[in-house]
């Protein structure tokens, strides 16, 4: 097992009797959890809230990962499953180990990408401005769909039930809901937004709502896409998102605008006393303002008040000529009454005047604080800047800061907490983690081997006690499956007391584990084959094992739930003798006359033989051997302790093998067989010599 926060073990529960090899897979989750980031706004609605007891300070272990070829940054990062997931503007896709910032994989989507991806059950869906949306598999980056939504995808997917849902951008005006295992068009809104949206999702209350820019919002049904409600606010949009808190909808527009609003969630009508105007303050420089713009994040739902950050940018003229020479910018952190919009405190966050207004960050957003819990009484909040190079930890009831960390560099990336460690992304392409001083996550657990073969009647799963660097006892969750995985689906999950390194199974299964501790922080995923149990068809009381054969790979040849005795050989042909075969039987003529046997008998035994010697698998869930599943290779499948073959087993496809008939399966025939072949060869040679000595 790997360390991380929920610990999984992968591994197969078929017909074995002992533990296996140990492998290191990732995991997923089946939905987002406060201690995994696994979307920009951690849940559906977007409170970016995490459970998650961290603490202020984060000066315990820290990493920092740079790629020269990596472009700049819009993306947030998303945590989940011991990985970390970043994209940067150019569209690379990078998955990062969340415990030391190891590079796990790569990808190129091949289009630029502005959206945060979305990370759930096993897969990371990353929208791009190609119009397309593609999900990668979460394990090692391998692309499992694409599909062409037909506009630009700057929309961050929010995944639910299983699908996801994103509003797509120019030239396109909808919102499409997507199957998550296939990127099948599940439904597409009806064709009423006015203009493009760019926002990411808020899904709750069985709905979705959508901002689009020009400040219109929408309420689509969450089940079938037809409108439910929409209202008409202001400001760009862009990509802030909606938040959805106590049965309303807060929206905050940015750009010429100072606004944040209300709506009830069912109905959409304005709440009484909103829209409220955020601060803002007149520039703090000499000279005459000529334009301003306000860049607005998403909002945080913390500390039972509502949170964002803006920036006011002012365009300045300084020495009276009438000409803009300087821009002057200001970034705070801003909390409001959920029920009244009054302003409960501001915090600045960063200022700078700026002469080149390349300089002055891009987009119209800011990065949206992260709220966590803590040890105290209150909640905290985690702030980057878009102005300076540092990361502030605020009271979310005061607004006091109670600490602060300098960073690589200013981010429009917004941060997240996760697992015990504050990730960041600098615009610069920089990621950084910084371990919290007083919630660290386990050490994996250790998958234990059992005291004695599994059987019917006992089947316990063991793994080791996972180690906490603060002497407390973590408890575990337990996921079992019996397809193999336990990434993207599983049957039953189990929370396993704290102390507890075992758990009692009654079935054939594919478990996975990972440590929790008290705090919140979960341990990476180690994966890990289990070996399980059957009965046999032979001897229902003995347990039987199938081992590779030398030149199999991995599991392929682990013929699962099959139980048999005796050694089981398979050869694999090579492809031009079985064209031979085939061309025979087909009746056409052989275009390799020259490799063939010359005597019809030989030929017609190397034929049988190229039938029933082609390399098999084991079926999961059946009996039955299939062929041409195995590379072209020797080996065997051994299973010590049944002295037959398996009732109803199928030889290559070809012929049955009854229970209780035995069968010469094992090398010595093979040794036969080329005995024979070399004879074969031997006899023109041997003529020769013969005539020559006569």
């Amino acid at each position: 097992m790997i360390p991380r926060r929920r610990t999984r073990f992968l591994s197969t529960l078929p017909t074995l009797a002992t533990l296996a090899a140990i492998a290191a897979t990732i995991v997923g989750a089946k939905v987002a959890r406060a201690n995994d980031w696994g979307t920009p706004g951690l849940d559906g609605a977007h409170a970016r809230l995490s459970t998650e007891r961290s603490g202020a300070l984060f000066a315990g272990s820290r990493w920092t990962a740079r790629f020269p070829e990596s472009a700049r940054v819009l993306s947030s990062p998303v945590v989940a499953e011991g990985l970390m997931v970043n994209v940067d503007l150019g569209g690379k896709v990078r998955a990062l180990r969340a415990e030391d910032g190891q590079l796990a994989w790569s990808a190129a989507v091949g289009s630029d990408v502005q959206g945060t991806p979305a990370v759930d059950r096993g897969r990371a869906f990353v929208p791009m401005l190609g119009n397309t949306v593609v999900a990668l598999r979460l394990a090692d980056g391998a692309t499992v769909w694409t599909r062409d939504v037909g506009g630009m995808a700057l929309s961050s997917p929010a995944p639910i039930d299983g699908d996801i849902v994103l509003s797509v951008g120019f030239p396109g005006k909808r919102v499409v809901r997507l199957a998550g295992t296939t990127g099948e068009l599940v439904w597409q809104s009806p064709p009423v937004m006015e203009q493009f949206g760019n926002t990411s999702p808020a899904v709750g209350a069985g709905m979705v709502v959508v901002g689009s820019n020009g400040g219109h919002y929408y309420a689509f049904d969450a089940g079938t896409g037809a409108l439910r409600w929409d209202y008409i606010a202001d400001g760009i949009v862009n990509l802030a998102a909606p938040l959805i808190s106590g049965g309303r909808v807060y929206f905050a527009g940015g750009n010429d605008s100072g606004h944040v609003h209300a709506v009830d969630l069912a109905t959409g009508t304005a709440v009484a006393g909103w829209p409220v105007d955020l601060p803002a303050p007149e520039p703090d420089l000499a000279g005459t303002r000529l334009a301003r713009q306000r860049a607005v994040s998403s909002f945080v739902s913390v500390g039972g008040l509502l949170v964002l950050q803006t920036r006011l940018d002012d365009t300045l003229d300084t020495d009276g000529d009438r000409v803009a020479d300087r821009t002057l910018s200001r970034e705070m952190v801003v909390a409001l009454d959920p029920a009244t919009g009054a302003l409960a405190w501001q915090a600045a966050r960063g200022r700078a005047e700026i002469i080149d207004p390349n300089d002055v960050p891009k987009f119209f957003v800011c990065p949206t604080p992260a709220g966590f819990a803590s040890d105290s009484s209150s909640e905290l909040i985690a702030a980057a800047s878009s102005l300076e190079a540092t990361v502030v930890i605020l009271d979310a009831e005061t607004g006091v800061e109670r600490g602060r960390q300098a960073v690589a560099g200013a981010a429009l990336a917004s941060p997240v907490v996760a697992n015990g460690r504050l990730h960041v992304v600098a615009m610069s392409g920089a990621i950084e983690a910084f371990a919290s001083s007083v919630n660290h996550a386990p050490s994996a657990a250790i998958p234990a081997s059992n005291p004695r073969a599994l059987d019917a009647g006992q089947v316990a799963l063991r793994w080791l006690p996972a180690v906490d660097s603060d002497a407390q006892l973590p408890s575990y969750e337990l996921r079992i499956d019996t397809d193999g995985e336990v990434l993207e689906s599983w049957q039953h999950q189990l929370s396993v007391a704290a102390g507890s390194t075992s758990v009692q199974l009654s079935d054939t299964f594919t478990p996975g584990v990972r440590p929790r501790r008290v705090g919140g922080a979960l341990s990476l995923v180690q994966a890990s084959d289990f070996l399980g149990r059957r009965e046999s068809p032979c001897d229902r009381k003995r347990i039987c094992r199938l081992e590779p054969g030398r030149g199999a790979r991995g599991r392929a040849t682990g013929g699962r739930r099959w139980t048999g005795r005796g050694r089981l050989h398979f050869v694999q042909h090579p492809p031009r003798e079985r064209r031979h075969h085939a061309a025979r039987r087909r009746g056409r003529p052989d275009s390799a006359r020259h490799d063939r046997p010359r005597h019809g008998r030989q030929r017609r035994r190397n034929c049988r033989r190229a039938r029933h010697h082609r390399g098999w698998r084991l079926d999961q869930g059946s009996d039955h051997l299939h062929p041409d599943h195995l590379p072209r290779h020797e080996g065997s499948i051994e299973s010590p302790h049944c002295a037959r073959l398996p009732h109803r087993c199928h030889l290559g496809g070809r012929r049955r093998f009854s229970h209780g008939r035995e069968r010469d399966a094992g090398p010595e025939r093979d040794r036969r067989s080329r005995r024979r072949r070399r004879d074969h060869q031997e006899q023109p040679a041997r003529r020769q010599r013969r005539r020559a000595r006569e």
